[in-house]
């Protein structure tokens, strides 16, 4: 029996996959949407994340489950689709994921992924981030992984501590008096209290827990990464809250020889609120490039039409001097663009806050 959370947008495909999961005996729960399924993915701590490839706004299925990771590394991910497309299937990969269904799904395989997970070791993480669940009487109802090794929980007594046994009173009145800030974290050691890394809680909007985030004094700069700020902004208490919305003035070519790539670059781009244009070959390239003086922002998949790499990219400097140049790849081809020159580089699938922060980062 596995504990495992469903994120589909469509109600009645949910609804009908979580009704076969509870025959088998698995603990479900359904979510509609990017930011509920955050929100249960840091309560519930799944076994198995079942997660639909497009969400809406403001992330992708892959984004949501990279997003629950950094707390909960041990959860597998299944990806859903009905999109059957190879860069689909290569990003669910490069992702970690368990599994990669297009629908109609197979039930039965679906299963035997599920059942295979309790045997797999979960995919290796980068960024961890410490959780604490609290309860209004300041008790540590739950403390993931990293939480216990920042705050030294294996040293000190059995059963849960109260917040105030492993946080200085400075670290938790700065935590009380503004929930939604980042703040120094002061842990209560043995010999005096140590400084080891930044703090953030939740308000009690939540329910009856509240939610305190820990990042280690090395890490602390990860504060304003996209991935981080889509947990907190998933678990602050105000719905409506987004991403940070950065306007970009200049129009922008996406340059990739795969149609859904391109169209999912767009529904990225749609969320910007800037011009974009999309081609397919290099010709069709430096043709946009010749009637639209305002593009400004170039990126260019590492994609076998557009070989050799480095002549497309000395053309589109050619035409464009002075533009941005940002390489995308399915795989790790960063080194591959820095050797013609493309220092900025993404990972597809792309997502908007990553869109934004690789262009307006570069051209401040």
């Amino acid at each position: 029996m596995a504990r495992i959370l469903v994120v589909d947008n469509d109600g009645e495909q949910s609804m009908s996959l979580g009704l076969s999961l509870t025959a088998k005996k698995h603990v479900v729960e359904l979510r509609c949407g990017s930011r509920a399924a955050i929100r249960a993915g840091v309560r519930l701590r799944p076994d198995v994340l079942v997660v639909d490839w497009l969400l809406g706004q403001p992330l992708d299925g892959v984004a949501v489950a990279d997003t629950i990771r950094l707390v909960h590394p041990q959860a597998h991910a299944i990806l859903v689709t009905a999109f059957p497309s190879r860069d689909v299937r290569a990003a669910a990969v490069a992702a970690g994921f368990l599994g990669y269904f297009t629908r109609p799904i197979s039930l039965q395989k679906l299963h035997a992924a599920i059942d295979q997970s309790s045997s797999t070791p979960p995919p290796p993480t980068g960024l961890r981030v410490g959780l604490l669940e609290i309860d209004r009487c300041g008790a540590v109802v739950h403390a993931n992984d990293r939480a216990r090794d920042l705050l030294e929980f294996p040293k000190r007594s059995s059963g849960n501590p109260q917040l105030a046994d492993v946080i200085s009173y400075r670290s938790l009145k700065d935590v009380d008096s503004t929930p939604g800030r980042w703040q120094p974290l002061t842990c209560i050691g043995e010999d005096e209290p140590t400084v080891v890394g930044v703090v953030k809680a939740t308000p009690f909007d939540h329910g009856e827990h509240r939610v305190v985030l820990l990042l280690a004094q090395d890490e602390r700069a990860n504060v304003d990464s996209t991935i981080v700020e889509n947990l907190t902004t998933a678990l602050d208490g105000d719905p409506q809250a987004t991403l940070r919305e950065r306007t970009i003035e200049d129009h922008v070519l996406l340059v990739d020889e795969d149609d859904l790539q391109r169209r999912l670059g767009r529904m990225q781009f749609e969320k910007l609120g800037c011009v974009l244009h999309t081609a397919e070959s290099r010709e069709r390239a430096l043709r946009l490039l010749a009637v639209d003086p305002k593009i400004g922002v170039i990126l260019v998949d590492h994609g076998r039409g557009l070989a050799p790499l480095g002549d497309f990219v000395g053309a589109l400097r050619r035409e464009r001097p002075g533009a941005l140049l940002i390489g995308t790849s399915l795989g790790l081809h960063k080194k591959d663009f820095e050797r013609i020159g493309v220092e900025r580089f993404l990972l597809k699938p792309l997502v908007a806050g990553a869109l934004r922060d690789a262009i307006t980062t570069v051209r401040r």
